[in-house]
């Protein structure tokens, strides 16, 4: 329907630069899944570690996504030339398929991990607030000058300024 979008896409997409992207997910996939197995590790993926590294997780999450999507829809182009190109080996399928099944059990492991922590964020919140008022409250005690401690000085502005 739109002979002149064809032709530039035509001019772009080459054997050449197709073969040039499919070598870069292939190698992007193995990189992503070294990552994957090192956080699928038992014992490695923990709460601290999910809230800590959200974005890490998540970008290794949408890199691996990218690649397999890349490496399973390429080969369905009707452009013969392309096709021969994008033809994967029974290993290289083994392998996505690998991936994909890392991918999937880790995206399950995150969410089951983020799940609770955003439901109980609020609580969370509430108790270091708590926590961080008393430790002003504690401050401003000590500058009062009327708490017990040694080298206790009386700062007038301090002790407001903690209140």
């Amino acid at each position: 329907p739109y002979p002149a979008a064809t032709q530039a896409l035509g001019n772009a997409i080459t054997a050449g630069n197709v073969r040039q992207l499919q070598e870069q997910h292939v190698s992007r996939l193995a990189q992503t899944r070294e990552r994957l197995a090192e956080y699928l590790t038992e014992g490695v993926l923990t709460e601290d570690l999910v809230s800590s590294k959200t974005s890490a997780l998540i970008n290794c999450l949408r890199q691996a996504n990218t690649s397999i999507r890349w490496l399973l829809l390429q080969p369905t182009t009707e452009q013969p030339k392309l096709k021969v190109v994008c033809n994967s080996s029974a290993l290289m399928k083994e392998q996505l398929l690998q991936a994909l099944v890392e991918t999937a059990l880790l995206e399950e492991k995150v969410k089951g991990l983020l799940v609770p922590l955003v439901a109980r964020r609020d609580a969370d919140w509430q108790r270091q607030k708590a926590h961080a008022a008393q430790a002003m409250d504690d401050l401003a005690v000590y500058f009062s000058g009327q708490h017990a401690l040694r080298r206790n000085v009386r700062n007038e502005e301090l002790e407001q300024f903690f209140r």
